[in-house]
Order: C-alpha cells, then structure tokens, then sequence
C-alpha cells in the first residue's frame, strides 16, 4: 500500500518534482513492513503535500492574472473598508499580503509593491471631495511605503539570507532596523535564569503534551556553565510499568543527535593526521564509491556536510533479535549506493554518509567504532550512560525508556 500511496500523492507534484517523490518510493522498498514503515510514508507523504502546496502558491503567485486578482482583492477589501470610517483592516491586510507576496515571490517582490502603491491611491484620488477617503489623499501614496518596503525586505532577506531572517523582517516595520540615537535606552540589565523559571516554563510547556499523547515520555535538561541548573522528567518510562522517568537514570534513543558525536570522532582523526577532510573517502575503504566520469570523488568533507550526492536509502530498517544484528562495514558495503549529482553540488541528508563517516573512524584507528567513542569521547565527559554499543548492555537496556516507541526495534 506505502508505494501505491507515494506514487498518488506524488502526481500533485510538477514533473521536475516527481524524481523526489519517486527516490522516497524507490527507498521505501529497503524498509520491512511495520510500525517503521508506516512512519517513514506518512512523514513522505506530509512533505509532499506540504512541497506540493508551495509548489502551487509558486506558480500562482507567477501569473498575471492571480496578480490581477491580488490586486481585485485590496480594492475589494478598500471598498468595504469605506464603510466603516477605519484604515486599520486595510493596512493590516496590505501589510500580510506584502510580506507573503515578498517571500513567495522574492525575485518580483518590487514589482507587487510598485503595482501596490498605484493602485490603492487611485481608489483614494477617486473618491468624491467629502467622501470617506478624503483625508487619505494627501497621504495615499505615503501610507503604502511601508507596504512597499515590506516586501522589498521579505524578498531581499529570503534570497540572501533564507528563512530565519523571516521573523527579524516582519518585526522591522514595527520596531525599525536602526534605533534613533536621540531616542534609543539602555537595555535594561537581564536578569538571571532561574530554576523556578524554568520549571513553570517547562510545566507550562508540557502539559499538553502530557495530556494528549498516549505514552508521554521526556526528559529536560538545562545545563548552565558546568553545572545542571534544571532537570526534570515528564511521563513513565515504560507504559506498562508507569515508572516514572528520571532524568538522572533514565535513557533515550538519541537518533540523528549521535551524528555530532560521529563528526567529533572524524574531527579528531583528522587532528592526528589520520583522515584528511578533503581526501577522497574512498581511499580509506575497501570497495570503491560510485562516481561518474568527469565527477570528482566524494571527499571526508562531502560526508560530514551531506553533500556526496550519493543516493542511498534514507533508512534500511531495523533489526528485531540481536542475531540479526551484522558488522558496519558489510552493512554499508550492502548498501545501494548510486552517484546522483556531483559531491558538493546538492545538500542532501544522509543517514549512510555519516554511518560512512564513522566507518573511516573506525578504520584509521583500527578500533571497533563503539569502542573508540567510550575510549576517546564519552569516557573523557564521564558520560557512562551513553553508548553505541548494539545490542546494549544489561544496565543501559534496563534503563531505557520504551515508552512511545516500537518495543521490538530495539537494535539499529
């Protein structure tokens, strides 16, 4: 049913857009069937539509006659403003669809706002010397500046910098980019963080959480200097036994997070001369990479930065008994590795491309990876409840929370 799905939800996508639904069906079929499985559609399926969605306001946005109904739809909205006396609603909604058709359209976003600025004073200019806007003619023009400069900004800041400069663009008409030196005071001095603070914060944060989820399970940790500042956990650690979690003992998967540990690892190597960061990686294996010919070759720096363009399952399952569990370096000698785009020219997580990078580690030290963490990083920090290690050992499994997960995947 997972492809069936894919391939339909895949079709509301333009055509260049079809390969990516179809990579997402073509790594679909190295995951078993299960609970992994059906997470792995849903979340395509979600990024899908959500692409497909943007996609459409896109092309919209890039035809002249959704461009003639924006603007139908301010005069519509000044039309009805007219009666109740108030610039706020037009303003508002002049302002909101400035910084959408900024951020939507970046490249034309001067153009919106010329066109904008145009046409609402006409209206004004229209109307009879002792109508409703006559007070508004001398300052039309004046009026939609802000308009205007709205999405100028929204366009130049997504260009330039993407979408975290999303939230700076939309407070700047209010607060203003450069405070005026007459006006402008001294920030009031900040006050220290707390543990009561956050500890109403994190209460506050959660209680949804534990309300609706079905297995609530969570532990938080705000670490401060050298020193834990606030702990605390959230739901049971196993649903069946409703023991509660402690952030002092209990464990979790860390999932992507153990990327960081695995990029410190090559760093480290690199440090000692061991690895290079722009050496091929395939110097330091045993099975050649696939490339093309003119393509230079996927680099330590590729891997770490997820831009080998290597295309590979995003995901190859899990493993239910521990005897199913096979070494790193045959399992990603398995893997179906293909050159997709040239190294460096696409970012493209990867999940492969660090397991690969940890493998490099593990071959230049000639030390089994898990072995080489607790030697060289967890041990150092004293993170004795951090490990690598599948399966894990007695105590750890025992600490682990299990709550909210598929109780059989518990090797990876």
């Amino acid at each position: 049913m997972g492809p069936r799905v894919l391939a339909a939800v895949g079709r509301l996508l333009p055509p260049p857009w079809r390969d990516w639904a179809r990579a997402m069906t073509a790594e679909l079929d190295e995951i078993p069937s299960g609970i992994v499985r059906r997470r792995f559609v849903r979340g395509c399926v979600g990024a899908i539509l959500l692409k497909a969605i943007e996609l459409r306001i896109r092309g919209w946005l890039a035809q002249p006659v959704w461009l003639l109904l924006v603007l139908a739809a301010g005069v519509l909205i000044a039309l009805l403003d007219r009666a109740s006396d108030s610039r706020t609603p037009m303003w508002l909604t002049l302002l909101a669809g400035s910084a959408l058709l900024g951020w939507f359209r970046p490249a034309a976003a001067w153009r919106w706002g010329v066109l904008l600025a145009i046409g609402i004073p006409l209206l004004t200019l229209a109307d009879p010397a002792d109508g409703a806007y006559a007070r508004d003619r001398a300052d039309a023009g004046y009026g939609l500046l802000p308009a205007v400069a709205l999405a100028a900004i929204t366009g130049f800041c997504r260009r330039r910098f993407g979408a975290a400069w999303l939230p700076l663009v939309l407070l700047a008409p209010g607060q203003g980019l450069v405070p005026d030196s007459a006006t402008a005071q001294a920030p009031a001095p900040r006050r220290q963080l707390t543990p009561a603070d956050l500890s109403g914060f994190a209460d506050s944060i959660f209680a949804e959480y534990l309300r609706l989820s079905p297995e609530p399970s969570l532990a938080l940790v705000v670490v401060k200097d050298d020193s834990i500042l606030f702990a605390r956990g959230y739901g049971s650690k196993d649903p069946s036994s409703r023991e509660p979690v402690d952030p002092e003992a209990t464990v979790f998967w860390l999932g992507s997070l153990s990327k960081l540990i695995t990029a410190d690892a090559v760093m480290r190597e690199i440090d000692r001369g061991r690895l290079t960061l722009d050496a091929a990686a395939g110097n330091y294996l045993d099975w050649p990479l696939p490339s093309r010919a003119g393509w230079q070759a996927v680099t330590v720096r590729n891997l770490l930065t997820h831009t080998s363009g290597l295309d590979e399952p995003f995901m190859a399952g899990t493993a239910d008994r521990p005897e199913e569990l096979i070494a790193l370096p045959e399992y990603l000698a398995r893997v179906h590795w293909r050159a997709g785009h040239r190294p460096g020219e696409l970012l493209r997580y990867s999940n492969h491309g660090m397991a690969l990078a940890g493998l490099l580690v593990e071959r230049v030290s000639a030390t089994p990876f898990a072995e080489y963490v607790e030697r060289e990083i967890f041990g150092p920090l004293a993170m004795r409840h951090s490990s690598f290690r599948q399966p894990m050992d007695r105590e750890l499994s025992r600490r682990l929370a299990v709550a909210g997960t598929d109780a059989r995947a518990d090797f990876l």
